[in-house]
Protein backbone atom coordinates (compact mmCIF):
# COMPACT_ATOMS: atom_id res chain seq x y z
CA UNK A 1 0.00 0.00 0.00
CA UNK A 2 1.06 3.43 -0.17
CA UNK A 3 0.59 6.17 2.17
CA UNK A 4 -0.29 9.61 1.93
CA UNK A 5 0.27 11.92 4.94
CA UNK A 6 -1.11 15.70 5.20
CA UNK A 7 0.93 17.99 7.16
CA UNK A 8 -0.50 21.55 8.69
CA UNK A 9 1.87 23.95 6.22
CA UNK A 10 4.57 23.36 3.14
CA UNK A 11 7.62 23.63 5.88
CA UNK A 12 6.30 20.58 7.84
CA UNK A 13 5.87 18.49 4.89
CA UNK A 14 8.88 18.97 3.45
CA UNK A 15 10.86 18.80 6.71
CA UNK A 16 9.16 14.79 7.04
CA UNK A 17 10.09 14.26 3.59
CA UNK A 18 13.89 15.66 4.61
CA UNK A 19 13.47 13.24 7.88
CA UNK A 20 12.66 10.40 5.28
CA UNK A 21 15.34 10.96 3.32
CA UNK A 22 18.11 11.02 6.43
CA UNK A 23 16.53 8.40 8.21
CA UNK A 24 19.53 6.80 9.10
CA UNK A 25 21.12 9.71 11.01
CA UNK A 26 17.62 10.75 12.52
CA UNK A 27 15.56 9.31 14.73
CA UNK A 28 12.10 9.49 13.38
CA UNK A 29 10.73 6.59 11.39
CA UNK A 30 11.10 3.28 12.34
CA UNK A 31 13.47 0.65 11.61
CA UNK A 32 11.33 -0.50 8.71
CA UNK A 33 8.47 1.52 7.19
CA UNK A 34 8.04 2.52 3.29
CA UNK A 35 10.78 2.33 0.14
CA UNK A 36 10.74 5.64 -0.70
CA UNK A 37 9.30 9.45 0.05
CA UNK A 38 8.09 12.14 -1.83
CA UNK A 39 6.93 15.94 -1.20
CA UNK A 40 4.25 16.19 -3.69
CA UNK A 41 4.29 19.20 -5.40
CA UNK A 42 4.05 21.95 -7.17
CA UNK A 43 4.87 23.25 -4.00
CA UNK A 44 7.23 26.50 -3.66
CA UNK A 45 8.99 27.78 -0.23
CA UNK A 46 5.64 27.97 2.41
CA UNK A 47 2.98 27.05 -0.47
CA UNK A 48 2.22 23.74 -1.67
CA UNK A 49 -0.19 21.20 -1.07
CA UNK A 50 1.36 19.92 2.16
CA UNK A 51 0.99 16.02 1.05
CA UNK A 52 3.79 13.59 1.54
CA UNK A 53 3.51 10.38 -0.50
CA UNK A 54 5.09 7.13 1.00
CA UNK A 55 5.29 4.24 -1.36
CA UNK A 56 5.56 0.69 -0.80
CA UNK A 57 5.03 1.55 2.84
CA UNK A 58 5.65 -2.06 4.64
CA UNK A 59 3.72 -1.37 8.13
CA UNK A 60 0.01 -2.55 9.08
CA UNK A 61 -2.02 1.27 9.39
CA UNK A 62 -2.98 -0.34 12.82
CA UNK A 63 1.32 0.19 13.28
CA UNK A 64 1.57 3.17 11.79
CA UNK A 65 -1.11 4.48 14.71
CA UNK A 66 0.50 3.04 17.17
CA UNK A 67 3.86 4.38 15.92
CA UNK A 68 2.24 8.04 14.71
CA UNK A 69 0.49 8.14 17.88
CA UNK A 70 4.09 8.27 19.80
CA UNK A 71 5.86 10.66 17.71
CA UNK A 72 6.14 14.08 17.88
CA UNK A 73 4.46 14.24 13.96
CA UNK A 74 1.55 13.65 15.27
CA UNK A 75 0.91 17.48 16.14
CA UNK A 76 1.20 18.29 12.68
CA UNK A 77 -0.57 15.60 10.51
CA UNK A 78 -3.85 16.73 9.77
CA UNK A 79 -5.19 14.36 7.66
CA UNK A 80 -4.01 10.41 6.70
CA UNK A 81 -5.07 8.67 3.18
CA UNK A 82 -4.39 4.74 2.06
CA UNK A 83 -4.28 3.84 -1.46
CA UNK A 84 -4.30 0.06 -2.72
CA UNK A 85 -1.39 0.06 -5.33
CA UNK A 86 -3.43 -2.63 -7.55
CA UNK A 87 -6.28 0.28 -8.15
CA UNK A 88 -5.42 1.71 -11.35
CA UNK A 89 -5.03 5.85 -11.30
CA UNK A 90 -7.74 7.77 -13.25
CA UNK A 91 -6.67 10.43 -15.19
CA UNK A 92 -9.71 12.62 -15.05
CA UNK A 93 -12.95 13.29 -12.57
CA UNK A 94 -14.90 11.69 -15.40
CA UNK A 95 -12.59 8.36 -15.47
CA UNK A 96 -12.59 8.49 -11.56
CA UNK A 97 -16.32 8.47 -11.34
CA UNK A 98 -16.85 5.96 -13.44
CA UNK A 99 -14.30 3.44 -11.87
CA UNK A 100 -15.13 3.69 -8.46
CA UNK A 101 -19.24 3.15 -9.93
CA UNK A 102 -18.18 0.02 -11.80
CA UNK A 103 -15.86 -1.73 -9.24
CA UNK A 104 -16.58 -4.01 -6.63
CA UNK A 105 -17.26 -3.23 -2.81
CA UNK A 106 -15.05 -4.68 -0.15
CA UNK A 107 -16.40 -6.80 1.96
CA UNK A 108 -18.94 -5.82 5.16
CA UNK A 109 -19.16 -2.06 3.72
CA UNK A 110 -22.42 -0.86 5.21
CA UNK A 111 -22.26 2.94 4.68
CA UNK A 112 -19.27 4.79 3.17
CA UNK A 113 -17.95 8.22 4.16
CA UNK A 114 -16.42 10.52 1.69
CA UNK A 115 -12.71 11.52 2.17
CA UNK A 116 -11.31 13.83 -0.91
CA UNK A 117 -7.83 16.03 -1.08
CA UNK A 118 -8.30 18.77 -1.92
CA UNK A 119 -11.11 19.47 0.71
CA UNK A 120 -12.79 22.01 -1.12
CA UNK A 121 -13.45 19.42 -4.18
CA UNK A 122 -14.92 16.60 -1.86
CA UNK A 123 -18.82 17.74 -1.87
CA UNK A 124 -18.89 18.16 -5.98
CA UNK A 125 -16.98 14.90 -6.22
CA UNK A 126 -19.55 12.87 -4.16
CA UNK A 127 -22.38 14.49 -5.49
CA UNK A 128 -21.00 13.17 -8.94
CA UNK A 129 -20.23 9.22 -7.31
CA UNK A 130 -23.58 9.62 -5.74
CA UNK A 131 -25.31 10.76 -9.09
CA UNK A 132 -23.10 7.93 -10.97
CA UNK A 133 -25.08 5.26 -9.40
CA UNK A 134 -23.12 4.63 -6.22
CA UNK A 135 -24.67 1.48 -4.32
CA UNK A 136 -23.90 2.71 -1.20
CA UNK A 137 -25.31 4.91 0.90
CA UNK A 138 -22.75 7.98 1.73
CA UNK A 139 -22.88 9.81 5.57
CA UNK A 140 -20.34 11.63 7.66
CA UNK A 141 -20.76 9.79 10.90
CA UNK A 142 -22.89 6.06 10.27
CA UNK A 143 -19.90 4.39 7.59
CA UNK A 144 -18.28 1.27 7.81
CA UNK A 145 -15.71 2.54 5.73
CA UNK A 146 -13.68 5.00 4.25
CA UNK A 147 -13.64 5.89 0.45
CA UNK A 148 -10.15 7.77 -0.11
CA UNK A 149 -9.49 10.01 -3.28
CA UNK A 150 -6.58 11.89 -3.78
CA UNK A 151 -5.38 14.41 -6.17
CA UNK A 152 -1.39 13.77 -6.89
CA UNK A 153 0.10 15.60 -9.88
CA UNK A 154 -2.78 15.19 -12.69
CA UNK A 155 -3.85 11.55 -11.61
CA UNK A 156 -6.50 10.81 -9.32
CA UNK A 157 -6.12 7.87 -6.74
CA UNK A 158 -8.58 6.06 -4.90
CA UNK A 159 -9.08 3.21 -2.10
CA UNK A 160 -11.19 1.71 0.70
CA UNK A 161 -10.31 1.32 4.18
CA UNK A 162 -12.50 0.12 7.34
CA UNK A 163 -12.87 2.96 9.86
CA UNK A 164 -11.22 1.20 12.53
CA UNK A 165 -8.17 1.04 10.62
CA UNK A 166 -7.51 4.90 10.08
CA UNK A 167 -5.88 7.47 12.37
CA UNK A 168 -7.53 9.97 13.99
CA UNK A 169 -5.75 12.60 16.64
CA UNK A 170 -7.10 11.42 19.76
CA UNK A 171 -9.70 13.81 21.77
CA UNK A 172 -7.57 13.29 25.02
CA UNK A 173 -4.36 15.06 23.25
CA UNK A 174 -3.43 18.47 23.48
CA UNK A 175 -4.61 20.28 19.86
CA UNK A 176 -2.76 20.01 16.93
CA UNK A 177 -1.55 23.59 16.45
CA UNK A 178 -1.06 24.56 19.97
CA UNK A 179 -1.40 28.40 20.40
CA UNK A 180 -0.24 28.91 23.99
CA UNK A 181 2.85 30.69 25.08
CA UNK A 182 4.92 30.05 21.81
CA UNK A 183 6.21 26.77 19.48
CA UNK A 184 9.66 26.94 21.13
CA UNK A 185 8.34 23.73 23.02
CA UNK A 186 7.37 22.15 20.26
CA UNK A 187 10.82 22.58 18.26
CA UNK A 188 13.04 21.63 21.21
CA UNK A 189 11.31 18.53 21.66
CA UNK A 190 11.45 17.70 18.06
CA UNK A 191 15.44 18.40 18.36
CA UNK A 192 15.66 16.29 20.89
CA UNK A 193 13.66 13.47 19.34
CA UNK A 194 15.30 13.35 16.20
CA UNK A 195 18.59 13.69 18.01
CA UNK A 196 17.92 10.42 20.06
CA UNK A 197 17.46 12.44 23.12
CA UNK A 198 14.14 12.38 24.08
CA UNK A 199 12.40 9.25 26.17
CA UNK A 200 8.68 9.08 26.98
CA UNK A 201 8.60 11.73 29.44
CA UNK A 202 10.73 14.84 28.31
CA UNK A 203 7.60 16.49 26.23
CA UNK A 204 5.54 16.01 28.95
CA UNK A 205 7.94 17.21 31.60
CA UNK A 206 8.82 20.51 29.52
CA UNK A 207 5.12 20.95 29.47
CA UNK A 208 4.55 20.87 33.40
CA UNK A 209 8.16 22.45 33.60
CA UNK A 210 6.23 25.56 31.66
CA UNK A 211 3.25 25.65 33.68
CA UNK A 212 4.61 25.81 36.75
CA UNK A 213 6.70 28.43 35.08
CA UNK A 214 3.12 30.29 34.44
CA UNK A 215 1.66 29.80 37.66
CA UNK A 216 4.87 31.25 39.56
CA UNK A 217 4.28 34.40 36.66
CA UNK A 218 0.66 34.52 37.70
CA UNK A 219 1.40 34.29 41.61
CA UNK A 220 4.34 36.90 41.73
CA UNK A 221 2.55 39.16 39.38
CA UNK A 222 -0.42 38.70 41.66
CA UNK A 223 1.61 39.84 44.38
CA UNK A 224 2.98 42.74 42.79
CA UNK A 225 -0.76 43.94 41.90
CA UNK A 226 -1.79 43.48 45.60
CA UNK A 227 1.72 45.31 46.44
CA UNK A 228 0.82 48.11 44.42
CA UNK A 229 -2.97 48.48 45.43
CA UNK A 230 -1.51 48.87 49.19
CA UNK A 231 0.51 51.30 48.07
CA UNK A 232 -1.86 53.49 46.29
CA UNK A 233 -3.83 53.18 49.24
CA UNK A 234 -1.09 54.36 51.59
CA UNK A 235 -0.65 57.26 49.42
CA UNK A 236 -4.68 58.16 49.39
CA UNK A 237 -4.42 58.05 53.15
CA UNK A 238 -1.43 60.39 53.46
CA UNK A 239 -2.99 62.52 51.21
CA UNK A 240 -6.38 62.54 53.33
CA UNK A 241 -4.55 63.25 56.53
CA UNK A 242 -2.28 65.71 54.77
CA UNK A 243 -5.32 67.59 53.92
CA UNK A 244 -6.76 67.41 57.25
CA UNK A 245 -3.89 68.98 58.74
CA UNK A 246 -4.08 71.67 56.11
CA UNK A 247 -7.53 72.48 57.43
CA UNK A 248 -7.06 72.23 60.48
CA UNK A 249 -4.25 74.89 59.90
CA UNK A 250 -6.52 77.44 58.31
CA UNK A 251 -8.81 76.85 60.60
CA UNK A 252 -6.40 77.87 63.34
CA UNK A 253 -5.42 81.03 61.79
CA UNK A 254 -8.80 81.95 61.12
CA UNK A 255 -9.70 82.28 64.52
CA UNK A 256 -6.06 83.92 65.63
CA UNK A 257 -7.49 86.17 62.65
CA UNK A 258 -10.49 86.99 64.51
CA UNK A 259 -9.52 87.30 68.02
CA UNK A 260 -6.82 89.77 66.52
CA UNK A 261 -9.74 91.68 65.35
CA UNK A 262 -11.60 92.31 68.73
CA UNK A 263 -8.36 93.08 70.47
CA UNK A 264 -7.89 95.84 67.89
CA UNK A 265 -11.46 96.74 68.06
CA UNK A 266 -11.16 97.22 71.58
CA UNK A 267 -7.68 99.41 71.49
CA UNK A 268 -9.04 101.74 68.97
CA UNK A 269 -11.96 102.67 71.11
CA UNK A 270 -9.80 103.48 74.41
CA UNK A 271 -11.07 100.21 76.03
CA UNK A 272 -8.80 97.45 77.28
CA UNK A 273 -10.78 93.65 78.04
CA UNK A 274 -10.92 93.43 81.93
CA UNK A 275 -11.01 96.76 83.03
Amino acid sequence: MDLIMQLGTQPLAHRLWQYFQHREQYVVFPSVFAESAEEVGPCAGTSGPCLVWFRDVQITPAAFNSWLQGSFIRRSTTRVFWLQQSVPAAANREELVRAINAAAVPDGVTGVRVDIFPKKLELEIGDDICAGGYPLPMHPVDFSHFLFVVLLGDKWRWSYLPKEQLWRHPPDKPAIFNTSVATAINKISEAMHVLGLQHQETAAALTNGLQQHQQQLTQTNGAQQQADAQQQQRQHNGMQESLHCQQQHTNSQQQQQQQQGHWRWAVDIGVCPGG
